[in-house]
């Protein structure tokens, strides 16, 4: 079996994640192998309890961080295709399906059609004056207090609304299939934009940290100019440099995300788009793991971790870990057998593979060769001595941080070392195929 990884780094401090400008991400899939109930993915969503629920087309998944819980019609769920959830204070999980009901999930148990509805729930949102506002198919806003859906006097009560977000304290945002619409807390239409004139285009909406107004659609990215007031008309500012590439401005872009270190993250049906606070900017797609290039959700859990809902399944990208990847393609000269990795001085380790060593410098995440001879190859450090000695395929040798290269002993040569201890005196035992070595600090005895 052909390793993939090769090289893989665990931090102990958070400033060794942002080193490396050509790094790999490191995710974890899930499929129908895995026990998903679907592999198209819809929405991913967090409860109070840290469980994981999936809206897919074929039903709900339960993911308690070992394995899934299905729910679909044939045990309870009163239709598969999933639209959003509504946690509420109690603890229940209210599920809104696409044929207009609304499912209560308590301790695992369904009850189906606990709340009455005449229309279908696409999205919910809490504002910020604690009302809980519903998005619906052909009947408006609807708001969602005490387990019932409650349609107040609104300027556009026939419309169909998808995506919502917040504006400000008094107002926000929600998106139909042509247009975005600013409304006030009283339902009061403020002013609209036409995004795709497109009858099949699911408009989404986000706000992000410094409040810009975001839209996404099949046409591509879009930033909303600072809303001014009632009757003054809005319209599209230019996208900022870093944001202003053609798979964002042309690309059919599904969802928006930004997460706790404020980097911005765009599904696209062409992988993900990561730009990073400094502008920097990285396309993620199935070459770095990703389950599918088409990429329809976001969500960022408690513990920071990122989920991807695709075509394909569910992506986890894991950085609370602080482990990262790094390909062929940033110079390691081989991806089958890692034998040595060894902190040589600042910032750089000594990095020993089945083609030799190399010297991996972390912060601009390179490599370069070390001079070795011919298929030598450096095995491992003895443990407590000073300077250190290296054992590989020549014997034991010491290396030269000026020169960058290895130095012979008058030690063992040319031998397998098999093992290796050591005390706190730096004397040290080390086996080859059929002897045993003893080193003192002075001496050099064969057992």
């Amino acid at each position: 079996m052909r390793i993939s990884l090769a090289i893989i780094l665990v931090s102990l401090s958070t400033g060794f994640i942002n080193f490396v400008s050509a790094q790999q991400q490191l995710f974890k899939n899930y499929t129908v192998n895995d026990g998903l109930i679907s592999n198209t993915i819809r929405k991913v969503f967090q409860d109070s309890k840290g469980f994981i629920w999936i809206a897919t087309l074929e039903g709900l998944s339960k993911y308690d961080g070992y394995a899934f819980t299905n729910y679909t019609k044939a045990n309870g769920l009163s239709h598969n295709m999933v639209n959003d959830f509504y946690e509420s204070k109690e603890g229940n999980l209210y599920v809104a399906l696409n044929n207009g009901n609304i499912d209560m999930v308590t301790d695992d148990k369904i009850f189906s059609k606990a709340v009455r509805s005449s229309a279908v729930v696409n999205c919910f949102i809490r504002m910020p004056w604690q009302q809980v506002i519903a998005t619906t198919d052909v009947n408006g806003f609807q708001n969602f207090t005490n387990g019932k859906l409650i349609k107040p006097a609104q300027g556009l009560p026939l419309s169909t609304f998808y995506d919502i977000t917040i504006l400000n304290d008094s107002s926000f945002v929600a998106t139909s299939e042509n247009f975005i619409y600013i409304f006030n807390r009283n339902y009061e239409l403020l002013s609209k934009i036409l995004v795709a004139d497109n009858p099949f285009s699911e408009i989404k909406v986000y706000r992000d940290s410094e409040n810009r107004i975001w839209v996404a659609s099949n046409r591509g990215l879009k930033l909303v100019k600072e809303f001014a007031s009632k009757n003054i008309k809005t319209s599209y500012a230019s996208l900022p440099a870093a944001f202003s590439i053609a798979p964002l401005r042309q690309g059919n872009i599904n969802d928006i995300f930004e997460d706790a270190d404020g980097t911005m993250w765009f599904a696209t049906s062409a992988g993900i788009i990561k730009i990073n606070r400094d502008g920097s900017q990285q396309i993620i797609t199935v070459k770095d793991g990703l389950s599918s290039n088409i990429v329809n959700s976001i969500f960022q859990d408690k513990e920071k971790n990122i989920w991807f809902g695709t075509a394909i399944g569910l992506s986890k990208l894991v950085t609370k870990s602080g482990i990262r990847l790094y390909p062929l393609e940033n110079g390691v000269s081989s991806n089958d057998n890692l034998y040595l990795m060894y902190p040589c001085m600042k910032n750089s380790f000594l990095v020993g593979t089945s083609r030799g060593v190399e010297l991996f410098n972390k912060i601009p995440g390179n490599v370069s060769s070390i001079r070795m001879s011919n298929d030598e190859k450096i095995y491992g450090v003895i443990p407590k001595t000073s300077p250190p000695l290296f054992i590989g395929s020549n014997g034991i040798q010491t290396f030269d941080t000026a020169e960058l290269r290895f130095h012979k002993t008058a030690l063992v040569k040319n031998y397998f070392t098999g093992n290796i201890i050591s005390d706190k005196e730096g004397n040290f035992f080390v086996s080859d195929l059929s002897r045993l070595y003893f080193y003192s600090t002075k001496t050099r005895y064969k057992i």
